[in-house]
């Protein structure tokens, strides 16, 4: 199983890395310490440094390839206010992923 973890991120960059590490002990949590996850706010900070310039589309045209490699989303508290959260949730939707949304 490998788990992709939705959180808002715009807005909300200086607290984000911690809340998508306690978003992964989560996910440990609910599945088991064997899961495989991936941290999109990991992957855009790499992203990030190579291209000063990348816009919203860019990340989430990133998110969305990384979506390809998983099986189940885990939606991060205030998804719902985040647009590239819903995004992420219409995909796996579509696309029939397990959906777990965290509390």
């Amino acid at each position: 199983m490998r788990v992709y973890i939705s959180g808002p991120i715009t807005g909300q960059e200086e607290t984000a890395r911690e809340r998508f590490l306690k978003a992964e002990d989560e996910v440990m949590r609910i599945f088991g310490h064997d899961v495989e996850y991936i941290n999109p706010f990991e992957v855009g900070e790499m992203a990030a440094v190579n291209a000063k310039t990348m816009t919203h589309s860019d990340y989430m045209g990133i998110a969305i390839g990384l979506m390809f490699a998983c099986d189940t989303i885990y939606m991060m508290p205030g998804w719902k206010e985040s647009r590239g959260c819903q995004l992420e949730r219409e995909y796996a939707e579509i696309h029939k992923m397990k959906i777990v949304e965290g509390g």
